[in-house]
C-alpha cells in the first residue's frame, strides 16, 4: 500500500470518527457462529442512471477470473434468484447507525477507500442523511426488529431493493456488533461488497470474501479485485444474463 493511499485511508477513518463522534456510540462483545449468504428483495422501480464506468474492452477477464463472476455476481442466495446481473447506478451514500467501535469505522472507511478504486465511475460515499445504504451495528439478538426479513443465524447480512430494470437503489446491512473485531471486520467488507451486486457466494476459493463456509478473511484476493471490477465496467450491463455476459467477452459456453 503506497504512503499516500495510507494517509488518505487515515484522513477518511478520522473524519468518520469525528462525525460519528458527534451523534454517541460505543460497545465491543465476542464470539461467532458460522455465516451465510444474504437475501435479496425487489419493491418497486426505480429511475435508472447510466453508470460511468470503464469499457470492457480496457480488462479481458481470464476464463478462471469469469467464470467465479459468472458464479457469484448473477442472482441471489436468498429471494429473487432470477440469474441476472444487478448493480448500483449511481453511488451509495452510507449511514453508519448503532455502535461501532473506532475499530469498526477504520474498518469501514478502508474497505470504501478500495473499492472507490475498483468499481469505475462510481463513488461510496459516507452521509449523515438522505442516505440509501445503512449499516446497523446492534447485537444479533436486535437484527428482526431492524429487518423482518432478516434470515436467523447470520452475524452479517445484507438486504437491497431494485428496480424492474434491476438497478439497486436501496440497501440495508446488519452487522453484529457482539462478535469479535476480527469477525465484524470480516463481515464490513463482506456484506458491503455483497450488497453493491456479488450477491452471491461460493464454496471454493477460502481467501476470498465470498467463501460460502464460515471465514475471518479481512482483505480482498487478486480475484476478488477482478470480479468487482468486472461488475463495474460500462459494457455489463444490468439485467444481462450469463450468456450476454459470455457474449459479450467473446466466450463460447
Amino acid at each position: 500500500m503506497t504512503r499516500s493511499r495510507l494517509l488518505f485511508t487515515g484522513t477518511l477513518a478520522l473524519v468518520i470518527l469525528i462525525v460519528y463522534a458527534l451523534s454517541g456510540c460505543m460497545d465491543v462483545p465476542d464470539f461467532c457462529p458460522k455465516i451465510q449468504a444474504r437475501p435479496v428483495v425487489t419493491p418497486e422501480p426505480a429511475t435508472t442512471l447510466t453508470p460511468k464506468s470503464e469499457p470492457a474492452t480496457i480488462l479481458t477477464p481470464t476464463t478462471e477470473v469469469l467464470d467465479y463472476f459468472l458464479e457469484i455476481a448473477l442472482g441471489a442466495e436468498f429471494g429473487d434468484q432470477t440469474p441476472v446481473i444487478r448493480k448500483w447506478s449511481s453511488g451509495p451514500r452510507i449511514q453508519v447507525h448503532g455502535n461501532p467501535t473506532a475499530v469498526d469505522l477504520i474498518t469501514l472507511a478502508q474497505v470504501i477507500s478500495e473499492l472507490n478504486e475498483l468499481v469505475g465511475g462510481l463513488k461510496l460515499e459516507l452521509v449523515q442523511d438522505n442516505a440509501n445504504l445503512d449499516i446497523h451495528f446492534k447485537p444479533q439478538s436486535e437484527f428482526p426488529s431492524i429487518l423482518k426479513e432478516y434470515e436467523p443465524g447470520n452475524a452479517g447480512y445484507f438486504w437491497t431493493c431494485w428496480s424492474s430494470s434491476s438497478v439497486i437503489y436501496k440497501a440495508i446491512i446488519l452487522i453484529a456488533s457482539d462478535r469479535t473485531e476480527e469477525v465484524r471486520s470480516h463481515l464490513i467488507r463482506e456484506e458491503l461488497t455483497q450488497a453493491l451486486g456479488l450477491m452471491r457466494d461460493s464454496n471454493f476459493r477460502p481467501e476470498s470474501t465470498f467463501y460460502r463456509q464460515w471465514s475471518t478473511v479481512t482483505e480482498y484476493s487478486d480475484i476478488d479485485r477482478e470480479v468487482i471490477r468486472i461488475l463495474y465496467l460500462e459494457d455489463v450491463a444490468v439485467g444481462m444474463t450469463r450468456d450476454d455476459v459470455l457474449a459479450l467477452f467473446a466466450v463460447a459456453d
